[in-house]
């Protein structure tokens, strides 16, 4: 609805709601900070992470009472929108802030309390979320502490819902190159992840893990540790369907959109012929627009990209060739008639 609002309006609804009122904070974690006009973006960003900070450190300066675990989540939530809303605007200051303070929570961790609250499975995964914004900054201790806890929490047969925030960690742990004094402590672990996830019965988890597994393969500098996620002969085999699959369904996609455009071409070079058999006095003379061309071109070359990858998955039919030269003949009557315009 933010989006829809003019800056006037979206002003007001942040006064009625101010940002800075922690009791505000459940209606504000539901919103994309993107929808704001950039000034009121930047106070509102500002205010939030002011608001969900001071929620945190609270909790953290207390005495760690579950109780209280439903106001601090709902300050993470809140960090998390602001940090995934507000991108490259959010200040440096800001930015270190906040992973100062979920390094401190997640330390308070304990992972026998993780399986056993949902809350904290809830924390766990606010958190999980929140610091793969910023895994590029993310210290070694910290990294450290992460994954024995993941690797401990595993064994426990956590919840599917953490497991995904897991997965969704793991997907970036392919763009930080992991510093050599830490890697026996982190590679191991973070193959074991692999292997286990992707062993998942559950088919939720085995999917995530396949692609959680694929963008950290395609991202990563450690190339040694791919081979190492994958433990078994059937989870190879599994991970080249899978990927094998997702080649397949970009192929349609090309195929299906080259197809639209020819419709789409068609369909106005229909509406051009029949405006044509018009009588004179009723149309005007038009000549066709550069976007036309364009558009025709775009087409073509969108119908032989489709060509070709058809003719990578298998043998064509005996006309093809024919039709081919024909289409290529036809190609170099229209080239001409462009040089001779």
């Amino acid at each position: 609805m933010l989006f829809l609002m003019a800056a006037d309006h979206q002003v007001e609804f942040a006064q009625n709601f101010l940002p800075k009122e922690a009791e505000n904070l459940p209606i504000w974690w539901h919103i994309s900070l993107k929808a704001l006009t950039p000034e009121l973006r930047k106070q509102v960003t500002e205010q939030l992470c002011m608001v969900g900070l001071a929620q945190c450190r609270q909790w953290l300066s207390g005495r760690h009472i579950l109780g209280d675990l439903a106001s601090m989540n709902a300050a993470l939530s809140v960090l998390l929108v602001t940090c995934s809303s507000a991108g490259d605007t959010l200040e440096k200051e800001q930015q270190v802030a906040i992973l100062g303070v979920a390094g401190q929570l997640w330390a308070v961790l304990q992972v026998e309390e993780v399986a056993s609250q949902p809350y904290l499975q809830q924390t766990l995964c606010l958190l999980l979320l929140l610091l793969e914004i910023f895994i590029q900054m993310l210290e070694p201790q910290l990294l450290i502490q992460i994954f024995t806890l993941q690797t401990s929490l595993l064994q426990m047969n956590p919840p599917d819902h953490v497991n995904l925030a897991s997965l969704e960690f793991l997907s970036s742990m392919g763009k930080p190159f992991i510093p050599l004094v830490i890697q026996g402590q982190i590679l191991p672990k973070l193959a074991g992840l692999f292997v286990s996830l992707l062993a998942s019965s559950t088919w939720l988890i085995h999917q995530h893990a396949l692609e959680a597994f694929t963008q950290f393969a395609e991202e990563t500098s450690h190339e040694d540790l791919v081979p190492q996620c994958l433990h078994s002969e059937e989870t190879k085999n599994k991970v080249v369907c899978f990927l094998a699959k997702t080649r397949q369904v970009e192929e349609t996609a090309k195929q299906e959109q080259a197809l639209l455009k020819a419709s789409l071409l068609k369909m106005e070079a229909d509406g051009e012929r029949n405006s044509a058999l018009e009588p004179l006095a009723k149309r005007a003379c038009r000549s066709p627009c550069e976007r036309q061309y364009k558009a025709a071109t775009e087409t073509v070359a969108g119908a032989l990209e489709a060509m070709r990858l058809l003719l990578q998955k298998g043998q064509p039919p005996a006309w093809l060739a024919g039709k081919l030269e024909d289409l290529q003949t036809a190609l170099t009557v229209l080239k001409n008639s462009a040089k001779q315009s």
